[in-house]
Parts: structure tokens; C-alpha cells; sequence
């Protein structure tokens, strides 16, 4: 859950396979969650998809993602130029996506700021986005680059054309801000 603590997840599907109950329908949602013909475990991945501005869909693999936050604003203080949150007994740099990858921003929301929390070599960086949408599994193949080293490219996630965040390269370009070239 958001706040740490576990909850149980029931698979109803699973169950009413189990206890024989499930029917035609059930059959061809089971397959639907499981990937499609040909579609092998293996071949899919966890992905996080969410809303930067009017730009559309983005997403990030689910690996890259140590945890899903929301801040109060009020606690959002700044360090130098940079906004900071106390996180975990550390100070982690807030990056707004819309920001650096130069993107509307929707206008700003009431209620608490959603951050998706990406932790590597033992420091934690927030990326503020709009809108945390799902958490999907599925093979996902790159159809289009990009110029932006900060997108991976695009590719299509649920019927949707969606650009994929290259969170290692974002992560080190605001590491090396303000540092001379």
C-alpha cells in the first residue's frame, strides 16, 4: 500500500477456476490477463503508466520503480534550486518530468503531488508526474526512436501510443546539472 504497510490480493479468477465455478467468459479473461497467443512470460514485462501534462501516455518498467508516493505539498522545501522532500530519514531531489522534458504541465492540482520514487546505488530521486494511471503486463517493442535521449521512444501499451521514459539517462542529467562541463 502507499503508506507501507502489505494487503492481500485475491486472484477472484484464480479462485473460481480452482472451485470449478468459472465459465466460458472467465475462460476468455484469463487469457486476456495472461497475454495473448503466442505471448510467453517470459516475453512480458511490468510497466508503470502514467500522465505528464497533455502529453499523453508515458511509462517506465515497473523495475525501475522502487516505490509509488504521495507528498502534501506543504512538504515540499527547496535545496539550493532544487525541490527536496524528507524521505526515509534522507533529503530526495524532486524532478518534475513535465519540466525537464519540456512538456505542458496540466494546471496545478489540489491534493497531494504523485511521485514515482526511483532508488539506484542507495539514493532515492522523486519524478513528480500528473497522474499515476496503471500498472500493466505485457511485451512491449520499441516502434519508433526518439531524438530525445530521455525517451527510449514509443511503443503501443494498452491501444495506445505510448512514449517510454529512459529514467537512467533523466536521473543523470539532473545529477549533472549545476556542475561544471
Amino acid at each position: 500500500m502507499g503508506d507501507g504497510k502489505v494487503a492481500l490480493i485475491l486472484d477472484i479468477l484464480g479462485l473460481a477456476q480452482l472451485a470449478s465455478l468459472a465459465g466460458e467468459s472467465c475462460d476468455h479473461a484469463a487469457v486476456a490477463v495472461k497475454g495473448g497467443p503466442g505471448e510467453s512470460a517470459e516475453e512480458r514485462e511490468s510497466w508503470l503508466l502514467f500522465r505528464v501534462g497533455d502529453h499523453g501516455k508515458l511509462a517506465v518498467p515497473l523495475s525501475m520503480v522502487s516505490r509509488l508516493e504521495e507528498f502534501d505539498p506543504a512538504t515540499i522545501e527547496m535545496s539550493g534550486s532544487r525541490q527536496v522532500v524528507q524521505y526515509r530519514g534522507e533529503i530526495m531531489p524532486l524532478v518534475r518530468v513535465a519540466d525537464v522534458m519540456q512538456l505542458t504541465a496540466q494546471a496545478k492540482r489540489e491534493g497531494p503531488m504523485q511521485v514515482v520514487v526511483h532508488s539506484e546505488s542507495g539514493r532515492s530521486v522523486g519524478l513528480v508526474v500528473d497522474e499515476i494511471l496503471d500498472i500493466v503486463e505485457q511485451h512491449v517493442s520499441v516502434n519508433r526512436k526518439s531524438d530525445n535521449v530521455r525517451l527510449l521512444g514509443s511503443a503501443v501499451i494498452q491501444q495506445h501510443v505510448t512514449d517510454l521514459l529512459n529514467v537512467p539517462e533523466l536521473v543523470m542529467s539532473i545529477a549533472g546539472e549545476g556542475r561544471p562541463a
